[in-house]
C-alpha cells in the first residue's frame, strides 16, 4: 500500500467516523477487510512509518504543554489520534505543531487519544488468515529527533508553543 492509499483508507474512515475514535475504528476494520492480506500489511507498516515520522520534538513538546506530563505511549496514543484525523491535520502538525494544534479547537486534550488504531490491522489480518500479522520492517526512532525540549522550562516552553501555552497551560493555572 502507497502513502497515498493508506491516507485514501484512513481519510475515508475518518469522515464515517466524524472524530469519534471507535467510530473511525469500526470503519477502518470494514475497508480494511474488503482488501486482500497483503493490502492489510501494508496499511500496517504505513501506520508504522507514520508513527515514526511524528517522533519529533515538537510533536512531543506540544503534547507535554496540552497535557502536563507525558509517557511514551501517550505520545503513541496522539499520534495515532492525529493520524485519525487525517492527512492535513497530521503533517499540519508535523510542519507546525503549535500553529496546527491550537487551531483544531482541542478542548479536552486528554480526549486526543486512538490507541485502538493501532490493533486495527492486526484484528483484521487475523480475520482475513486466522494467523497473526507479520512483523512490519519499519525503524521506530530511539529517541525524538529535532530541537529537544525541557518541559521543566516553561519559559522555554512558552516560547516554543505560545498558542498552546495560552489555551491550556494560562488556562489550567499553570
Amino acid at each position: 500500500m502507497t502513502r497515498e492509499e493508506f491516507w485514501q483508507v484512513v481519510e475515508e474512515a475518518s469522515n464515517v467516523g466524524k472524530g469519534d475514535e471507535d467510530a473511525t475504528c469500526s470503519a477502518l476494520e470494514g475497508l480494511l477487510l474488503k482488501r486482500p492480506p497483503e493490502g492489510v500489511v501494508g496499511f500496517d507498516m504505513q501506520l508504522r512509518q507514520r508513527l515514526a515520522e511524528a517522533m519529533t520534538w515538537d510533536v512531543w513538546g506540544a503534547l507535554m504543554v496540552m497535557q502536563g506530563d507525558v509517557e511514551e505511549e501517550d505520545i503513541e496514543g496522539f499520534v495515532l489520534w492525529l493520524v485519525s484525523r487525517g492527512r492535513v491535520a497530521f503533517e499540519g502538525v508535523l510542519a507546525d505543531a503549535d500553529g496546527a494544534l491550537s487551531a483544531m479547537g482541542i478542548e479536552d486534550p486528554f480526549a486526543c487519544d486512538c490507541s485502538s488504531l493501532i490493533y486495527v490491522a492486526i484484528e483484521v489480518y487475523e480475520e482475513l488468515t486466522d494467523e497473526e500479522l507479520p512483523e512490519v520492517p519499519v525503524k521506530m526512532p530511539t529517541s525524538p529527533r529535532g530541537r529537544p525540549v525541557d518541559g521543566d522550562d516553561e519559559r522555554a516552553m512558552a516560547a516554543r508553543f505560545p498558542r498552546l501555552w495560552g489555551q491550556f497551560v494560562q488556562e489550567r493555572g499553570s
